[in-house]
């Protein structure tokens, strides 16, 4: 989520989707590939404006109430 004081929650939420797997696997996510939620083709990500990076499993791929554990080691933003 970076900053935009436009939005009624004060940032816009960007995402960048990858698949979870029961072996360990290193992960790129390139800033290129991120998407704002909403759409909006005149959003830009500001990478200065960054308040948070939250992880989210979603319910369309495993239903609610599933139970695992997704470990996240070297986390690396550059």
């Amino acid at each position: 989520r970076d900053l935009n004081p436009e939005e009624p929650e004060g940032a816009d939420t960007w995402q960048g989707s990858v698949r979870s797997s029961t072996t360990w696997q290193d992960v790129t996510v390139p800033f290129a590939r991120m998407r704002n939620v909403i759409d909006d083709p005149r959003g830009t990500l500001e990478l200065g404006d960054t308040q948070a990076i939250v992880f989210l499993v979603d319910t369309g791929a495993v239903p609610p109430g599933t139970g695992g554990t997704i470990w996240i080691d070297n986390l690396r933003v550059y």
